[in-house]
């Protein structure tokens, strides 16, 4: 029997960088998102992306976070029809905006408050699973203020893969 796509319960600390997982904690089964480390692995949270715009939050205790994990590869779909920027002009500083330049691609993503949004913003460095602190990229970079995310397994065709959820910037 096979099951997809594959995933287990487990902790948050067993978990990578990068990894898909979903919250099992009472009250947040739309927590779906991307584990993520900051300051140098001393720090392990997940990145949402599911709701408005990306939100992060840090994990006090991952090693009794329960979630549930998905073995499959998380692949980033760019839109690539817009809206779209080189340079700093109306989307740089939005949440949920993707941006390229010569070292890597980054999501800007905001610290979920219970009370509501936040101004804190970081940026998840996709090809890594590593949050830090968020830069302006103005320059000589691509700005994408959209994309899809799916869940991707060896054992299924690209045609099959699992659409997790897409975002595109409100002008």
């Amino acid at each position: 029997m096979k099951v997809y796509p594959e995933a287990q319960a487990q902790t948050l600390a067993d978990c990578w960088p990068g990894q898909l997982v979903r919250s099992l904690e009472y009250g947040q089964k739309d927590r779906l998102g991307v584990v993520f480390d900051a300051k140098n692995g001393e720090l392990r949270g997940i990145v949402t992306l599911t709701g408005d715009f990306p939100m992060f939050f840090v994990e006090n205790h991952p090693e009794d976070f329960n979630v549930l994990a998905y073995t499959g590869e998380v692949v980033w779909e760019i839109d690539q029809t817009g809206p779209f920027e080189t340079n700093a002009r109306s989307i740089f500083d939005k949440i949920g905006i993707i941006v390229c330049d010569k070292v890597g691609w980054y999501l800007t993503v905001s610290l979920l408050q219970e009370t509501g949004s936040s101004q804190s913003r970081m940026q998840l460095n996709l090809r890594t699973g590593v949050l830090d602190r968020y830069q302006e990229r103005l320059q000589k970079v691509g700005i994408f203020g959209g994309w899809t995310v799916f869940l991707e397994e060896r054992a299924r065709p690209n045609a099959a893969r699992v659409h997790l959820t897409s975002f595109k910037i409100k002008e």
